[in-house]
């Protein structure tokens, strides 16, 4: 995205490709809510989903920054960002192994729904522990977008885990700390948040009803790849190998 300055994309493969896609919805009800041109949005959406936690900063109607799944704080799945002596430790490792070490793993029942996961954070210390890491990772990762968007005129929430009441609620009230909060009401009763605003752009990109959002979000400036922006030593031998 031509939106996201280029220090930010330093070194950074997950910027929350999904959660772009859950945001859309949420520019929609945000310029709706406040009467106002989508131009004129801004906020901080954090997508609490059934694997990932991922945050992402919107101002002027424009992308600014994000923290994917991978980066940012732990997931009910997912361990989120990965301590490099951890990584270094574990040598070559599927991506499988992105997707363990989060919450439900912390808790030691990862068959557990997120609702199972609640009920038990309220008696079991190691639960509570998972609970608190969840949550907190959250708002430190809400708390460090504000350094990019200071004033959001709000924060949203989305994702599967917002659909579970105790979660929901909890996330609202730390989140409110920071400033005003609201859950993103999607445009459809069925599909998910993420599904909608893949529609919405494919819409807009064909000149429909969200063609003037499309323009806004500068997507058709996007080029280049997640690559292309990587300083380390083995840089190049990466991009030969995945890029040609």
């Amino acid at each position: 995205m031509p939106t996201v300055p280029e220090h930010r994309k330093a070194n950074n493969l997950d910027m929350g490709t999904a959660i772009s896609c859950a945001a859309w919805p949420g520019y929609l009800r945000s310029s709706r809510h406040y009467s106002i041109d989508c131009r004129e949005t801004s906020f901080i959406l954090a997508e609490v989903g059934g694997a990932y936690t991922a945050v992402m900063a919107v101002d002027g109607g424009k992308v600014v920054d994000g923290l994917g799944g991978t980066i940012g704080g732990p997931g009910y799945y997912s361990l989120g960002r990965m301590d490099g002596e951890l990584a270094y430790l574990l040598g070559t490792f599927h991506k499988e192994t992105l997707f363990t070490g989060g919450a439900a793993f912390m808790a030691g029942h990862p068959e557990l729904s997120p609702e199972a996961f609640a009920d038990l954070a309220e008696r079991d210390d190691r639960a509570h522990m998972a609970w608190e890491a969840l949550l907190e990772g959250v708002v430190k990762s809400v708390a460090a977008e504000l350094v990019v968007v200071p004033r959001p005129r709000e924060i949203l929430i989305s994702g599967r885990l917002c659909r579970t009441d105790k979660i929901r609620e909890e996330l609202i009230r730390r989140l409110s700390a920071l400033g005003p909060v609201r859950r993103v009401e999607g445009l459809a009763r069925v599909a998910k948040e993420a599904a909608q605003g893949a529609a919405i752009i494919a819409d807009g990109l064909a000149g429909g009803p969200n063609a003037k959002l499309v323009e806004t979000l500068e997507i058709r400036g996007a080029t280049g790849t997640v690559l292309d922006h990587l300083y380390i030593g083995d840089a190049e031998a990466l991009r030969k190998k995945y890029l040609s």
